[in-house]
């Protein structure tokens, strides 16, 4: 049997900000999302904090579910278009 193993590298505060802000969402939707304190995302981006490895992974799920949540958004605009007989 083989197994995979996920090498997360460092994260920096920056990479950090950057990935929250491409996501649209505040310190503190992040922190309700990662379960953390809004001020522990701060620490995070002003790299008071090392951001653990179990962060970066959860984060990457927060990524997912809001990539998700907006195809399911622009699928639904598409749909209401086509209902309304509208065209691109």
């Amino acid at each position: 049997m083989s197994y995979k193993y996920v090498y997360l590298s460092f994260m920096t505060g920056k990479q950090f900000r950057i990935r929250r802000a491409v996501m649209d969402l505040t310190q503190a939707q992040l922190a309700s999302e990662l379960g953390v304190q809004p001020n522990t995302i701060s620490r995070y981006e002003n790299e008071d904090l090392k951001i653990p490895k179990a962060v970066q992974l959860a984060l990457e799920t927060v990524e997912r579910k809001v990539s998700l949540r907006d195809e399911e958004f622009n699928e639904q605009g598409e749909k209401t278009k086509e209902d309304n007989g509208s065209s691109n």
